[in-house]
């Protein structure tokens, strides 16, 4: 005799879901019923057990005491501690990603999408998971005035790490900032992992253009940047493939669209195999001639006898003649890990940020460093080292005017460094454009955030005084975060 279990299953099911209602029923008629069941009180809100946070680090506590002010606990939405908040840098906004592993945090740009005089925030979670797709990635948009969100755009195919690069401009002269979203192992035209940038209307969400790799394995998208490099008042995009392939050799290139037609403006190649050219860009009028110039970094480049020692470029937006080329000092450095570019000086010139994220600088291994250049002569104006070995300082840089002298900041990113007792927290560096004196550290609230994987700029709160936005990945617990600080 077969036994039909699904009938069974079925049966019981029903039976014990009319049990359960004829107790419910009499729960209401009778809420004595049950015992303490009834009269159980209600939960408070913040019901979650939090762990002690300790007191704050002695490095927190001093730089507190030097303002006269006392360290304040940054929370999670549950209410939880998490960390202490460094004084004359208050936390505006904290954004959390969906689910480990999602790498929200490693992308992060900003400026007004919405045209109300504050700027919004992008950050891109390149491993999310999105529509029904795995590890296709997402990119959150969020309101610099209230925190609420914007948009969200999902990646539309399994595996295209859709938001390893983000950046914004505004490509349609509406007055609204457009958003760039590099997908670097997408595949589209049939090819594999040739990737995509994708500029979507700030207005609407609307996509605007998508512009692909040529080839399999090109990694187009690897890095992502706007500014007006023709002078007509329009953003244009720059976009790098980091292993894109010319004649056959994966030496890198970097193409600049115009954002007012969608044309190709410049191609810029590396010149030997796996160089890592454009592995990461930037944009600035290095020259003062109203046209933003193009400033890669090469972290795998050869140059002056040295491996892998790095260099960046610096590319006339006029003509895309070569302005400067700047070097790594040893084997390894991999100078060119990261690039940004404001007017620190105040000379109405922009100048170069560069970092080497493994650097070896002031007796440490592995520390990583930043030069800053004069972008008038070239000259240096500062290098900052990282604090200990292996911290990877320079990952990530960034610039604004936090302090209001009206002269650019630098933002430094160490995500592998340990402050606090904790290991591969990570912090961020903020140092004085006039004096190059160190204005604050920003530091990881827990083991493993890998705080300034990412780094970014903007007037968020509309105060006029540009505010610090850092990601954390959290690859080991968490799911990734950003923080908005506040300049002043």
């Amino acid at each position: 005799m077969k036994i039909n279990s699904r009938a069974i299953f079925s049966s019981s099911l029903v039976i014990s879901i009319l049990i359960v209602l004829v107790f419910a029923v009499i729960v209401l008629i009778n809420p004595t019923i049950g015992g303490s069941f009834a009269a159980l009180p209600s939960l408070p809100p913040q019901a979650k057990a939090c762990p002690s946070l300790g007191p704050p680090s002695q490095d927190v506590a001093q730089r507190c005491a030097a303002l006269s002010k006392t360290p304040a606990q940054i929370k999670d939405p549950e209410g939880c501690a998490i960390g202490w908040q460094v004084c004359g840098f208050p936390v505006l906004y904290q954004f959390n990603g969906d689910m480990r592993g999602d790498l929200f945090g490693s992308s992060v740009a900003s400026r007004d999408i919405n045209n109300d005089g504050k700027s919004d925030i992008i950050v891109g979670a390149p491993h999310g998971n999105a529509g029904g797709f795995i590890v296709n990635g997402y990119v959150r948009v969020f309101n610099g005035a209230t925190g609420a969100q914007l948009y969200q755009f999902n990646g539309t195919t399994v595996g295209s790490e859709f938001g390893f690069s983000v950046a914004a401009g505004d490509v349609n002269n509406d007055s609204k900032a457009d958003i760039i979203v590099c997908a670097y192992t997408g595949d589209t035209g049939g090819f594999g992992n040739n990737g995509y940038a994708e500029v979507l209307d700030g207005a609407t969400g609307a996509q605007l253009y998508q512009f692909n790799g040529t080839t399999s394995g090109d990694l187009f998208g690897s890095s992502v940047a706007a500014g007006d490099v023709n002078g007509d008042g329009i953003s244009d995009i720059i976009a790098g493939a980091s292993r894109g392939s010319i004649g056959g050799v994966q030496v890198g290139y970097v193409r600049v669209f115009d954002g007012s037609t969608g044309t190709l403006l410049y191609q810029f190649n590396g010149t030997s195999s796996f160089e890592f050219f454009d592995v990461s860009v930037a944009a600035g009028d290095v020259n003062n001639d109203s046209k933003a110039d193009i400033i890669v970094g090469a972290l795998g480049g050869d140059t002056g006898g040295f491996t892998n020692n790095g260099y960046a470029k610096v590319l006339d937006g006029a003509t895309g003649a070569q302005l400067y080329q700047f070097n790594g000092t040893t084997s390894g450095d991999q100078f060119g890990s990261s690039v940004a570019s404001r007017d620190i000086n105040n000379d109405g010139k922009s100048d170069i940020i560069v970092g080497a994220r493994f650097g070896n600088a002031g007796g440490f291994t592995g520390n990583g460093y930043v030069r800053v250049f004069n972008g008038a002569t070239g000259a240096q104006l500062y290098q900052f080292n990282g604090t200990a070995s292996f911290d990877s300082f320079g990952f990530s840089v960034a610039a604004g005017d936090v302090n209001n002298d009206s002269k650019a900041d630098i933002i430094v990113g160490a995500y592998a460094g340990d402050t606090g007792g904790f290991t591969n927290n990570g912090y961020a560096s903020v140092f004085d454009g006039a004096t190059g004196t160190l204005l604050v550290q920003l530091d990881g609230s827990a083991a493993e955030d890998k705080l300034g994987w990412s780094a970014a700029s903007g007037d968020v709160n509309g105060d006029g005084i540009s505010d610090v936005i850092l990601g954390a990945l959290q690859l080991v617990v968490g799911n990734g975060y950003i923080r908005v600080y506040a300049g002043g």
